[in-house]
């Protein structure tokens, strides 16, 4: 298969732990696949080829349970596909928009959140976990039966968004943060956070405050809600451009020469 371009970033790609066993996403242009793999020994469970499926992506799989399956869920292009974790068998896919699937899927309020960019098209989706087959929407369509609702020009190129409060976040790699009422899709604000911002950093959220870092070295801090507030612009100092993490009260921020832990 010819990539547009290749794997010339290396892989993004986590590994994705469930119990007893870990799934790795391997989209390498020339031999897409992914694989379940035994914790205890290693032993392969199950590959699956992503050729036709997926020319290129760097997001880390989802593993969800609920009380009808466990699934893996893998952005891509052009295709987003769901897989039974136990087998490996597909359940569903979704035809993505955007042609360089960074972004990692995850679950919030029940339903499955993916979004991807790049090339013209950013669409992101909130799906229903029961879906099954072919979902891709229809021309001009923005929801089905399987798609509770898809804001086709609202998702993010890099940072993985955050769902808070009723409403999903999404900063942009051109500073742009925008807002969506998780229930309807409906775009509550689209706002630049500084001229010359860059969001490469996935948002977390937590204790009535969204966290954003950029990678000129702030992290805004933006009170959650239906109008843009920023409440703080804290200045680290050097480049952010990795996931805060959040642990028994403490913020870890990772800059570019330093690991910054904030009480």
């Amino acid at each position: 298969m010819v990539s547009k371009y290749g794997i010339g970033w290396g892989y993004g790609s986590s590994p994705a732990l469930y119990k007893d066993r870990i799934v790795l996403l391997c989209d390498d242009p020339n031999n897409p696949f992914i694989a379940s793999f035994s914790l205890s020994d290693g032993k392969e469970l199950w590959r699956v080829s992503r050729k036709g499926d997926c020319e290129r992506s760097w997001g880390t799989p989802l593993i969800h349970k609920d009380d009808a399956r466990t699934q893996v869920v893998a952005n891509g292009w052009p295709f987003i596909v769901s897989y039974d974790l136990a087998t490996g068998k597909e359940l569903w896919r979704l035809r993505g928009g955007g042609d360089n699937p960074i972004p990692t899927p995850f679950v919030a309020d029940g339903l499955i959140v993916v979004t991807n960019a790049h090339s013209g098209k950013a669409p992101l989706f909130a799906i229903r976990p029961t879906a099954r087959g072919d979902i891709s929407l229809a021309e001009g369509k923005t929801s089905n039966e399987a798609i509770v609702w898809c804001a086709p020009n609202g998702g993010s190129y890099i940072s993985t968004p955050v769902a808070y409060g009723g409403y999903v976040y999404l900063a942009n790699h051109n500073g742009v943060l925008r807002c969506f009422d998780f229930k309807t899709g409906e775009k509550m604000y689209e706002e630049r956070l500084g001229a010359a911002s860059a969001c490469s950093a996935s948002l977390v959220a937590a204790d009535g405050k969204i966290y954003c870092p950029v990678e000129e070295g702030v992290v805004y801090v933006i009170k959650p809600g239906a109008k843009f507030e920023v409440l703080a612009k804290n200045e680290m100092g050097e480049p952010c451009l990795a996931t805060p993490a959040i642990s028994q009260g403490v913020l870890y921020f990772r800059t570019s020469a330093s690991l910054i832990a904030i009480g």
